[in-house]
């Protein structure tokens, strides 16, 4: 048992987006958790944005309550290659005398550029229940990372922007994973081999996508999923071809990644996003 086990509660926090989920915690024993989304008027205030959240469990005003805080805005960044469990996390100043602020460093990488916070959260909790993984892990999502893994280490990473594209291209109902999910899947399996034999083809794919959407076609969104998975898939073939592949998300987006892989022969394990955001706090704050 490490000394931070042997201490008594804390509180571990992962912000992703404008959402977040905290769990309560006595040493590594979960005791009560909570979710829901953050006020946007905080932005780069942590301690503003979780303080009414957590307020039930800051009941002594005298024994502050650790709360570590994974995806804080304006938290540190530690370059790529790097083991998460050998990262200390940076005490923040808290008005509240109740609180003790660590944040947890993000992920940054020269080449090609990209800045991640939170996802390496619930890439550390996956490698901390599957010790001997190598290979890759995507986190689908707002900006979807995928992270080359090797040693219990993030190697490297790719973000791309494909749900974002796909909210550019249609209509919410008409452009989110779950409008095609009760359909024949031909026509997502379509434009997926597509895209991936022709790449270069994805904004005319797009500026198709939104024809259909002024026609009224019912198969706009598995036209468009297919699409834009398939070139991302194409772009980070080098990670996952011939690789162990993870996928952590919950939902149809999760899903429609996992469903592109396997139509690729690439078979993923497909993981929760919370329970893996809540061992990663646990990997990276008790067990270093």
């Amino acid at each position: 048992m490490t000394a931070r086990e042997k201490t008594s509660r804390w509180i571990g926090v992962s912000i992703l987006g404008d959402r977040f989920h905290a769990w309560l915690y006595d040493g590594s024993r979960k005791l009560a958790g909570l979710s829901g989304p953050l006020n946007p008027a905080d932005g780069a205030d942590p301690e503003a944005a979780l303080r009414p959240h957590l307020d039930a469990w800051l009941d002594d005003p005298d024994r502050p309550v650790t709360v570590v805080i994974s995806g804080a805005p304006g938290a540190a960044l530690v370059r790529i290659p790097v083991s998460l469990r050998s990262l200390d996390a940076a005490v923040a100043p808290a008005r509240d005398r109740r609180l003790a602020l660590h944040l947890l460093p993000g992920l940054v990488q020269s080449d090609p550029p990209a800045v991640i916070r939170g996802p390496e959260t619930a890439i550390a909790g996956f490698l901390s229940l599957n010790p001997d993984w190598d290979g890759v892990i995507c986190l689908p999502g707002p900006v979807t990372v995928w992270a080359q893994t090797s040693a219990a280490e993030i190697v490297s990473i790719r973000c791309f922007l494909t749900a974002q594209l796909a909210g550019a291209a249609a209509e919410p109902e008409q452009s989110g994973p779950t409008a095609f999910a009760m359909q024949d899947g031909s026509e997502f399996a379509g434009a997926l081999a597509d895209t991936i034999a022709r790449p270069e083809m994805l904004a005319a794919r797009l500026a198709e996508a939104a024809a259909r959407r002024e026609l009224g076609q019912p198969e706009i969104a598995a036209r468009l999923w297919g699409a834009l998975i398939g070139a991302e898939l194409a772009a980070v073939r080098p990670y996952w071809l011939g690789q162990q592949i993870a996928v952590i998300g919950d939902g149809a987006l999760a899903r429609t990644q996992v469903a592109g892989l396997a139509l690729q022969g690439a078979p993923a394990t497909l993981a929760g996003a919370e329970p893996m955001q809540a061992a990663g706090l646990c990997a990276r704050w008790l067990h270093r």
